[in-house]
């Protein structure tokens, strides 16, 4: 992984994971959005500070006020890459900056 500049998404659904659907980091009954598994937005940055989202399950144990917001979703999936969009907050280690991240996107080679 590089040491700056670096964006990372993590997600993991319980089922098939699908195109056209928006997985969130949180409990949603919106259509077209679903609640993953996991969905996490990592965030290096030019100095290599780590910004990270997180998801709801985890909202006790931050401080107040903190946001667990992260979206991302699929649009096309084929045997060579996968690419699609995201959105969320992410905040540092000791949450005193917060970033908020839209209109992301990304396309990534696949190698089975």
């Amino acid at each position: 992984m590089a040491a700056k500049n670096n964006m990372t998404l993590l997600l993991a659904t319980e089922n098939t994971t699908r195109t056209g659907l928006s997985y969130t980091s949180f409990t949603t009954t919106a259509t077209g959005m679903q609640k993953a598994k996991l969905a996490n937005l990592v965030y290096k940055d030019e100095n290599g500070t780590d910004y990270l989202s997180w998801m709801e399950e985890f909202a006790p144990t931050l401080p107040a006020g903190t946001e667990t917001n992260a979206i991302i979703k699929i649009t096309e999936a084929t045997s060579d890459y996968i690419n699609g969009n995201f959105s969320g907050v992410l905040y540092n280690n000791d949450y005193s900056v917060k970033l908020n991240i839209t209109d992301g996107e990304f396309y990534a080679r696949r190698f089975n």
